[in-house]
């Protein structure tokens, strides 16, 4: 059989959750055949088939990028991305031919919409996030402008209508005819095909994202709490984030929720990165670099609280199951693919603090070990494996490849 070449592109570093998914699929792809090369920003590796590019010539693009974008004064707190910048990586993926060049997140201006353009080998884009189909929000939140080609962005000082949303649409829309979409949740699916780019689209697909759940195995609570060297006489309910500041993340909810704890007999811990606030958690862990570390976190919490009001997936909540630890997450987000309401967590109404509460005293009630039969979770984690997924993206790497 006539092997393949793959190029993955990635803007977001391996400890990064959208970073941690591509790579992970790279290195499936290699342990299944594959000639996968991946190249995204960092320093860490030395092997042969991974190029990680200074970030310090992303961060130059990223000033100009911000400089360009000072007339509009993006919300801080909003995530805003032109795609006009980005690295040459025209001379990379001519100097390395792949079969396949296969997009990820590609922001922090890793490649630019014009360079994607340029590419004459097929494309698959994996969606991480609604950008790939909005006029340059990461996440939609209320508006609904990017259905039919954006201007008057909510996120802008003095929107209008052909304002920089609208022309980045448009840009979108002149190289969406060329790209195979996949989508890593149904919900983003969903929304992604509202939209005139995705209708142009070449092809689209889902494939649930992936994890390597032999990082995440299951942990007895008390064994994970005794080595972390935790003791508490209340629940313990967990929330993480790359960036807990994130509008989209509903730190909001948290918020409320820190006003009650005594009342509900918790305590809330956290990793990540978290608002600079007196009084929310009663302990963060920080940024977690250690796979290893991080699954017993998880495994050491009564409960994991994930209140996105928008995700396109939700990496940890498979994480934190594969850990042995129920979620609390919002409906009508990627979390419906993951969390099984009242069976390995709680889903509760989308934005409604109440019903997050709700879910917390159910899943404490009902899970009073915050532990779930090992059957369970091997048999459930299975559809989230990397090596599913790798499989699922070889036969579409074929299809692709046969009908050109």
């Amino acid at each position: 059989m006539t092997k393949i070449k793959i190029l993955h592109v990635s803007g977001a570093d391996i400890y990064s959750g959208a970073g941690r998914g591509a790579y992970w699929l790279h290195k499936a792809l290699i342990t299944e055949g594959i000639e996968s090369i991946f190249t995204s920003p960092g320093n860490i590796n030395n092997n042969e088939n991974e190029i990680f590019i200074n970030p310090e010539l992303l961060t130059r693009k990223s000033r100009i990028e911000k400089l360009r974008l000072l007339p509009y004064a993006p919300r801080k707190r909003d995530l805003f991305s032109t795609g006009r910048y980005g690295i040459n990586l025209l001379r990379l993926i001519e100097k390395e031919n792949p079969d396949i060049v296969h997009l990820h997140w590609i922001n922090n201006s890793m490649i630019s919409i014009n360079d994607i353009k340029k590419i004459n080998t097929p494309i698959v884009w994996t969606v991480r996030d609604m950008w790939p189909f909005t006029g340059g929000c990461h996440y939609s939140l209320n508006c609904s402008n990017y259905i039919t080609g954006c201007g008057n962005c909510r996120i802008l000082r003095a929107p209008k209508t052909n304002d920089i949303s609208s022309q980045i649409y448009e840009k979108k829309n002149e190289i969406t005819h060329k790209i195979h979409y996949v989508f890593i949740s149904k919900w983003l699916e969903k929304e992604a095909k509202k939209t005139n780019i995705i209708k142009r689209g070449k092809s689209t697909h889902y494939i649930a994202n992936s994890v390597n759940i032999k990082l995440f195995p299951y942990l007895e609570k008390n064994k994970a709490r005794k080595t972390l060297k935790i003791e508490s006489d209340r629940k313990i309910v967990l929330c993480g984030a790359i960036n807990q500041n994130a509008i989209y993340k509903g730190y909001i909810h948290i918020k409320k929720i820190s006003k009650i704890k005594k009342k509900l007999g918790i305590q809330l811990y956290s990793f990540g990165e978290v608002p600079n606030e007196q009084g929310i958690f009663d302990y963060n862990f920080g940024k977690i670099r250690n796979d290893e570390e991080l699954s017993k976190i998880y495994a050491m919490a009564d409960c994991y609280l994930m209140p996105s009001t928008q995700e396109a997936f939700g990496k940890t909540a498979v994480e934190a199951i594969s850990s042995g630890t129920p979620v609390i997450a919002f409906d009508d987000t990627g979390l419906e693919d993951i969390v099984e309401h009242k069976f390995n967590g709680y889903l509760a109404q989308n934005n409604s603090t109440t019903s997050l509460i709700n879910g917390i005293e159910w899943v404490l009630n009902n899970f009073p070990a915050g532990e779930y039969k090992r059957s369970y979770i091997s048999e459930f984690m299975r559809k989230f494996d990397v090596t599913e997924a790798s499989q699922k993206y070889i036969s579409l790497y074929r299809k692709i490849l046969n009908r050109n």
